[in-house]
Parts: C-alpha cells; structure tokens; sequence
C-alpha cells in the first residue's frame, strides 16, 4: 500500500514539500554500515530529513536493532577471543 504525504512542508526545515517515496536507508553503527531497504515515507529534498509512519518506523527500527546487536556481538567475540 503506498505510503499517503499527509505533512505538506518539512517539519525540520520547512523549506520544502516532503516527497512520499520508498527509498534504501543507509545506517552507520561503530564504523559497520547497513542499508535498510525500501523504507517507505515522506523524504524532504532540501534538508534530507524523513518522516516515517508507526509501521514504517517500528520496521526500521527493527532492522537497526537487529543490525546494532550483530555488531556488537562481533565486538565481544574478538574481544574474548583477544583474551585467550
């Protein structure tokens, strides 16, 4: 279903109309990167800001989750196996 642009301008920026788009997010978690894809929303051209719906943003956030917990369960296993 596609995503509806119910906010007219920017709420960050307010210099521009915010775009109903479904677009790859890229996210950068102590130094590892991810990109999660088609995250639907309102995408502001001028400033980049985004502006997500509850499902929209509860998947996101999932995903970040997801991915921050992987990385850090990299980071103690070499830091255990450092210690042996």
């Amino acid at each position: 279903m596609p995503y509806i642009n119910t906010v007219l301008k920017c709420p960050c920026c307010g210099a521009a109309e915010l775009i109903a788009d479904s677009r790859d997010l890229p996210h950068t978690y102590k130094g590892k990167s991810t990109v999660v894809a088609a995250v639907q929303g309102n995408f502001c051209p001028a400033c980049g800001e985004v502006v997500l719906s509850r499902s929209s943003g509860d998947r996101y956030g999932e995903k970040i989750g997801q991915f921050q917990q992987l990385v850090d369960e990299a980071e103690r296993e070499r830091s255990f196996r450092g210690r042996t």
